[in-house]
């Protein structure tokens, strides 16, 4: 939960609450669907964060399916907006132009986030789950102290050494040396 005192999403608003009108930001990445899919069905994500699939206990659900579909089945196969849920991305930029200001100049990557880009990558792939999926969980390892279960994915797996190096380098958060441990389970 939040510790804000003013209503968020995702939560009742008191009555008590002094609240008006408002405009809002929320996460959406298009997934394609793993089975046929109705409008705000809660669901998770799997092929690397690309496939989308009803939510069950043993899966974690990352957010609904595009609210604003009405009647409309998503059949499997076919690509939808999937809205996060709110509080749960780890960063967000927001970037725009107008024709009376000047372009916004965005700084160069440092070699050092080059390099734990392209390591975190490749450990994705080894892994088989998205870099957005893996920084995600590890947040809530870090945070919640929850581990990280995919059935029998995790047999015999370990964190390589130099995977909190760059975890802390590509999202600032730094972590306590009693954090950095495998958090990954076995439900086998």
């Amino acid at each position: 939960m939040s510790n804000h005192s003013e209503p968020m999403l995702g939560a009742i608003i008191p009555n008590n609450a002094v609240v008006g009108r408002d405009a809002i930001h929320i996460a959406v990445c298009p997934v394609i669907a793993g089975e046929d899919l109705k409008s705000g069905n809660i669901i998770a994500l799997d092929n690397g964060g690309n496939v989308a699939h009803l939510s069950t206990i043993s899966n974690k659900a990352i957010g609904i399916v595009d609210p604003y579909l009405g009647d409309v089945v998503i059949n499997k196969s076919e690509r939808f907006w999937c809205f996060l849920f709110p509080r749960t991305i780890i960063s967000l930029r927001h970037v725009w132009e107008h024709p009376d200001f000047p372009s916004e100049v965005i700084p160069e990557l440092s070699l050092e986030t080059k390099k734990s880009q392209d390591w975190m990558n490749k450990y994705s792939e080894e892994l088989g789950f998205s870099v957005e999926k893996i920084l995600s969980r590890t947040t809530d390892w870090i945070k919640k102290g929850e581990t990280w279960s995919e059935g029998d994915t995790f047999e015999m797996k370990e964190l390589p050494d130099e995977f909190w190096t760059h975890y802390e380098i590509l999202t600032g958060i730094k972590v306590s040396k009693d954090k950095k441990e495998n958090f990954f389970r076995c439900s086998c």
